[in-house]
């Protein structure tokens, strides 16, 4: 028998209605989540939505020559799959764990037939998307204007905001693919942030010494997206 899902162990969650709540328990199904692991592909029926518990899952978007960016980054402060409330049947991106952990998955029909007879539930949902398309559009200019090594500390922030802890594991070959860009320039951007005794690095595990000297390094963009997803309410 499985145990009864913990609706505070992801924050989206923990702020629906007790009635939308219970309506919802019975269906969530725990899964969990391998690095690496594919939840959604492009052009997939979205036939789940995941609501992440400590396990973190980059929204990437994906060319024809197969060349991958991540445009967010999803963990226990949200979902994935959000864009079944606009009438999307189908994945217009693929969702990529970047550490592994566990979810709840709940069938996105269900999803959309009980935020339909909830119309503050529908405008709350809403509101969370808004702040969604906020932080993909500020991805896009963090990667067009902003510096390599900025682009680095945004993201080790971005992460740490979406765990308990400040460890991370998160090689340079798997954030180079997320960020778009050589594994070479990772290295050597690892490489000064431990120099300057901000990260520790040892076969894939980072471990954070000074968040707010990373925070100093970064750019504009770390905040802009954190204040965006901060405040669900």
């Amino acid at each position: 028998m499985q145990p009864k899902p913990d609706i505070n162990a992801n924050v989206l969650l923990a702020t629906f209605s007790p009635s939308t709540q219970l309506r919802l328990i019975p269906y969530l199904e725990p899964v969990i989540c391998k690095q690496g692991q594919w939840l959604q592909d492009t052009h997939e029926k979205l036939r789940y939505v995941y609501f992440p518990v400590d396990t973190l899952v980059a929204v990437v978007g994906v060319l024809s020559n197969s060349k991958t960016t991540a445009l967010n980054l999803v963990g226990q402060e949200g979902m994935l799959g959000s864009t079944v409330l606009l009438g999307s049947r189908l994945s217009h991106h693929r969702t990529l764990v970047q550490q592994a952990g566990r979810a709840y998955r709940l069938p996105s029909g269900l999803f959309k037939e009980v935020v339909s007879q909830d119309n503050a539930l529908q405008l709350h949902l809403l509101r969370y998307l808004h702040r969604q398309l906020l932080s993909i559009a500020q991805s896009a200019i963090c990667y067009r204007h902003h510096y390599l090594e900025q682009q680095v500390c945004h993201w080790l922030l971005l992460s740490l905001d979406r765990v308990n802890g400040s460890s991370l594991y998160l090689t340079h070959d798997f954030m180079a693919s997320l960020l778009g860009v050589r594994r070479e320039g990772v290295t050597v951007v690892a490489g000064k942030l431990q120099q300057l005794e901000l990260i520790e690095y040892k076969r894939g595990h980072i471990s954070v010494l000074n968040r707010h000297g990373l925070e100093q390094l970064s750019c504009e963009c770390y905040q802009v997206i954190r204040k965006a997803t901060v405040n669900l309410e």
